[in-house]
């Protein structure tokens, strides 16, 4: 018997069945209605394929009750988006169709009164009101379900995916005013004891967590001076202390390297705005030594307002700067004030013995002098002679000396006359700088003053400050 073989081969057949989805619609979220809290509107996204049939109904509802972000799992409300039908196949339906707010309720996008047509492929407008929500950076989802009913109608497919892209930014919606200037007008200013200070805010918007930081513009360590100052002065950066509503600790001082405002990271705000209102402040010791001189301190800042590397999106760049420059102005400013309690030096010679003594009198602060350039004070009578009311009975002013008290530097020893004397030569700016003086005549003078009238001898004594 002739024996056959039966080979049965089997091919194994690896089959792809796949159902075809719905592109969905995604709509990418503007920076600048993001900003503004202003109202986007995108039209014409693709939306199913609708057979109108004879007066169909349309309807349109989320499968879930928020947008959800599909990395992070942050939400916005469904509310947010509202879509209107616009057209289907070649029947324009904008007359017809209303606006609805999304939610998991079915709301009617359109109601036919009539028979429109075959229909076919539909396009949506969709509005998105940014207002009251707080818009991080991500890709929101939700699962839309259309449905249909009427005679001989049908949507295809009945389930699309809507997506809305909110980007990840930051920017500085209102700069700082520039310069930020502490003006020191007035030598009052000088005295205050907290110093002076100056606020400098500005407003960003952001989608995305975020830290600030501030520095001095790369490599300067000291204020720029433009004045009068045959050597201009050196004033160094960290004079100058910072706060803000972000800053912990309360102050810190100014520097060439960043510096964090913030010790931890700042959340996306509220309306995606935030605002800072940085202070800056000078002691009023710092003022006195390192801004007393006239002229114009310019220091040119950074911000940098930046997502932190392990914020989401993990990895992107995302900063932006901001500049301001800080100055403080110092006016040519000079006073020099008598101490009220010293409106007369009078000396008095009542015995036969103080005829023959010098008389000295002392006068503790009798002069403030304040001056924010050089200066030199001059000193004299406005008369020749000290006069005896209206007689003519005369002493001549040069009997008097004026001189500092002991361990007053800096002032000379002047003979008065009606001649202007240079009292302080030129010296450099100061504030509240106290004259201790003491007038004097001396024993040798006192033959001037032999065989005069009793009585009180005057004259007027002038002190000018004034430029060198």
């Amino acid at each position: 018997m002739l024996k056959k073989k039966l080979y049965i081969t089997l091919s194994a057949c690896l089959c792809i069945f796949s159902v075809k989805q719905s592109a969905g619609q995604t709509i990418t979220l503007p920076q600048t209605n993001i900003s503004a809290n202003s109202d986007y509107t995108v039209t014409s996204l693709t939306g199913p394929t609708i057979d109108l049939g004879v007066l169909p109904t349309i309807k349109v509802k989320s499968a879930s009750s928020d947008f959800t972000a599909t990395l992070t799992g942050e939400k916005i409300p469904l509310s947010v988006a509202h879509p209107k039908l616009r057209s289907a196949g070649n029947v324009g339906l904008l007359g017809y169709s209303a606006e609805v707010t999304l939610s998991t309720s079915d709301a009617t996008l359109y109601q036919a009164v009539l028979n429109l047509g075959a229909g076919g492929t539909s396009l949506l407008d969709y509005r998105i009101s940014t207002l009251g929500t707080i818009w991080k950076a991500g890709s929101y989802t939700t699962t839309l379900n259309y449905s249909i009913t009427g005679i001989s109608t049908g949507i295809t497919p009945a389930t699309q995916v809507l997506q809305i892209d909110v980007p990840a930014f930051i920017s500085v919606d209102v700069p700082p005013v520039s310069p930020a200037t502490i003006t020191m007008d007035a030598i009052a200013k000088f005295r205050n004891t907290n110093g002076n200070s100056i606020t400098s805010p500005f407003t960003y918007s952001t989608t995305v967590i975020n830290q600030i930081a501030l520095k001095t513009t790369t490599g300067v360590s000291a204020f720029t001076y433009t004045g009068t100052a045959a050597v201009p002065p050196v004033t160094a950066v960290n004079l100058v202390a910072l706060r803000s509503d972000v800053t912990s600790p309360a102050t810190f001082n100014l520097s060439a390297t960043n510096q964090l405002l913030n010790t931890s990271n700042l959340a996306v705000p509220a309306a995606n705005k935030s605002s800072i209102t940085p202070t800056f402040t000078i002691s009023k010791a710092d003022l006195q030594t390192a801004f007393i001189q006239a002229g114009t301190y310019t220091l040119p800042l950074t911000y940098t307002i930046s997502k932190p590397a392990t914020a989401y999106p993990t990895g992107a760049t995302v900063s932006t700067t901001t500049t301001v420059d800080l100055k403080v102005i110092t006016s040519d400013l000079a006073e020099l004030i008598l101490a009220p309690s010293q409106p007369n030096i009078t000396f008095n010679y009542t015995s036969a013995a103080s005829y023959t003594q010098s008389n000295t009198v002392e006068l503790s602060g009798h002069l403030t002098l304040s001056k924010t350039t050089p200066y030199i004070v001059t000193v004299r009578a406005n008369a020749a002679n000290l006069t005896l009311g209206a007689t003519a009975n005369q002493i001549p002013v040069n009997i008097v000396t004026i001189a500092p008290m002991a361990g007053q530097a800096g002032i000379n020893t002047i003979t008065l006359s009606n001649s202007p004397q240079t009292l302080i030569s030129a010296s450099g700016p100061v504030i509240d700088r106290q004259i201790n003086l003491q007038y004097r005549i001396p024993s040798s003078q006192n033959s001037n003053l032999v065989g005069k009238p009793s009585g009180t001898y005057e004259t007027t004594v002038t002190y000018t400050l004034v430029a060198p």
